[in-house]
């Protein structure tokens, strides 16, 4: 274990501050009294809190677009093609390169960290030196804290601990559990890596702790809102709650109850990555677990399918559908959310701030972030193509009362969503003044007179410098506002409630026999995700999703749906491995759409459409799981090696 950056952290954390990242090394590496600091820490309830707010910080790494640099596991999980990446993580774990030495350790560093800062501050509530501490607050001076307010924070502190530790078990398997030990720097550290099976079960542990100290302290439930807002005399926005602490859990024994580790490994005697044999109580434990949160949102209405603010005022904002606005700034509540990373999107600062839109707005749509030159992220033929048409059919299927092909239409009777989450040609998008701008992502004959937007493939154009390597630009989370001198900030959901009603579809087909009907349950959750998504009824109100489907067909239903629902939130990684189908989707080259436009001799136009290969990308099964890196096996003679390294 890294116990420089350990150390590090509980130095911030000690001084009770809660900006880490504007602390230097130089600082962090000061020596002090650490017995001393802890002591001035907790006889200040202002500074406990400062603590406690300091676990958040990290809690999106491995969400973040700005991991490896490029499109974070967007790019290796093929929706979106990065540019260049070529040294970077995602870039070796795209073309199957990912070794002991070059593999990312943001995972294992940030769990230890978290946990050691965590395990400190358990401690000294364990010896009741945070029952007895007032508070320094000018706001409330002298005010004694109450037993809701201290358990409230050990709640958080539990909800946190299983939340690293379930990210890192995602990338590793089993890891070593310090459980609430606090090493020091001269402790040697031969901390074996658990089972995984024992390592998910202390993960669900913590997570129902978490729901017991939240749900008695009055936090049952946490209203997300746009306004980063939170203290311990404050508001409770993008903090941890019951109720994330039970979609938390859910989440986890999904992932336990998949083929990746439900399952028997001749290579894994250990049991580090697998649970030895299959177990069908492994999926009712998760459908149990996923069942309990929509049982208690049932009674209590606390989250929902936000159908987004329909925006009438131009042809172009009224063509976006509701799923669009779903997660845009306009919403004062939303009751979708779950859990935010409310300081991933850097808001103290005016271009950081906007860095989502630098990173994915076509040049033609960037003029406020032109110093910035991050344009990345460009989504796949693979994932537009996952996309349904408008009657919720697959494209070319013969169920489907809409006809597909490639070529001018292609586009059209498609599932709402796609123009929510992807930019084509021909789609809106805001330009300046030019509220009802198209994009013109063609290359070949280019229009070189009129206003900005009928230009616009000079600079946004496939082939063109700098712009889109797919055809395609990302339009889920981004801001149409057309390069406009305004700022917005959005925060990154982390959980939501769409995820928890893919999880009880996923759940309760699993739990039905081989090839029968799949569950009404199943059925019925899909359909409230694509109503919310503005896909046609259809016969009998089944969107798409008909009552004779059966629990195979289901099963890959289900997987789209979570690809397309989900795109970009960081679920497609992960997805694909749990099911063991990563060989088949992400082995071979990434795909885009080169739209070519002639002009005719009589002065029309014409396009022509191609399949083009992107990327090369390249599966080896040793890519379900990351290697344990080298610098902590050359620290601990107790930690083994994941398979294939």
């Amino acid at each position: 274990m890294r116990l420089k950056y350990i150390t590090k952290f509980f130095l911030v954390a000690a001084c009770g501050l809660v900006t880490f990242a504007a602390c230097s090394d130089e600082y962090l590496d000061k020596k002090v009294d650490v017995s001393e600091t802890q002591e001035k820490v907790y006889s200040d309830s202002a500074k406990v809190a400062g603590v406690v707010n300091g676990f958040y910080s990290q809690i999106g790494y491995s969400h973040s677009y700005k991991r490896f640099g490029q499109c974070g596991l967007d790019f290796p999980a093929k929706e979106l093609e990065a540019r260049g990446a070529e040294l970077s993580m995602g870039m070796y774990l795209a073309q199957g390169t990912v070794n002991v030495n070059n593999a990312g350790n943001d995972a294992w560093n940030n769990t230890y960290n978290k946990w050691r800062a965590i395990n400190i501050f358990m401690n000294n509530y364990n010896e009741g030196k945070v029952a007895a501490i007032l508070s320094s607050d000018p706001n409330k001076p002298g005010e004694t804290l109450t037993k809701a307010t201290i358990e409230y924070w050990k709640g958080q502190a539990f909800f946190l601990r299983a939340w690293f530790i379930a990210t890192m078990i995602k990338h590793y398997g089993g890891i070593p559990l310090i459980e609430d030990r606090v090493y020091t720097e001269n402790d040697k550290i031969d901390v074996p890596r658990s089972t995984y099976g024992e390592s998910v079960k202390y993960a669900v542990d913590q997570c129902d702790s978490a729901f017991y100290y939240l749900e008695r302290s009055g936090h049952i439930y946490s209203q997300g809102t746009v306004n980063p807002v939170g203290s311990i005399h404050g508001k409770s926005e993008g903090r941890a709650c019951g109720m994330a602490a039970l979609a938390l859990k859910a989440r986890i024994l999904l992932y336990a109850a998949s083929p990746l580790v439900n399952c028997k490994r001749e290579d894994d005697p250990n049991l580090l990555v697998s649970y030895g044999d299959y177990d069908a109580a492994r999926w009712k434990a998760a459908y149990d677990a996923v069942k309990r949160f929509i049982d208690l949102n049932n009674t209590n209405s606390w989250y929902e399918l936000r159908p987004g603010q329909k925006d009438n005022t131009t042809p172009a904002k009224s063509w976006w559908p509701r799923f669009y606005y779903a997660f845009m700034h306009d919403a004062v509540t939303n009751k979708e959310p779950i859990f935010c990373d409310f300081l991933s999107n850097e808001q103290g600062d005016s271009q950081n701030r906007v860095a989502l839109d630098a990173y994915y707005s076509p040049n033609s749509r960037i003029s406020r972030f032109a110093n910035l030159n991050k344009l990345t992220g460009f989504p796949t033929q693979e994932l537009v193509d996952a996309f349904p048409m408008a009657d919720g059919f697959p494209i070319r299927d013969s169920r489907s009362k809409y006809t597909y092909e490639d070529g001018d239409d292609m586009y059209l009777n498609r599932d709402p969503r796609l123009k929510a989450t992807v930019s084509y040609n021909g789609a809106y998008r805001m330009m300046n003044a030019y509220k009802d701008a198209l994009m013109r992502t063609y290359t070949g004959d280019m229009v070189t007179t009129g206003n900005p937007d009928e230009t616009s493939a000079i600079k946004d154009g496939i082939y063109q410098p700098n712009a889109t390597t797919t055809g395609y630009y990302r339009m889920k989370f981004i801001l149409d506002n057309g390069g406009l001198e305004t700022y917005d900030y959005r925060p990154t959901i982390l959980m939501r409630y769409a995820e928890i009603l893919l999880i009880a579809a996923e759940a309760a087909n699993e739990l039905v026999a081989d090839g029968a009907l799949a569950p009404e349950e199943s059925k019925e959750y899909i359909r409230m995700i694509r109503q919310r998504a503005e896909i046609e009824e259809g016969e009998s109100n089944k969107y798409g999703v008909m009552d004779d489907i059966k629990k195979e067909d289901m099963r890959k239903l289900i997987q789209t749906e979570r690809q397309i629902e989900l795109a970009f939130e960081e679920h497609r990684y992960w997805d694909v491995r749990r099911w063991k189908i990563a060989k088949e989707v992400l082995g071979g080259p990434s795909h885009g759409m080169e739209i070519t436009r002639r002009v005719l001799d009589d002065g029309g136009e014409s396009f022509s459409y191609r399949r083009i290969e992107v990327l090369n990308h390249v599966w080896d099964d040793r890519l379900y799981w990351w290697p344990v890196p080298q610098s902590e096996m050359s620290k601990s003679g107790a930690l083994i090696q994941n398979p294939g390294y």
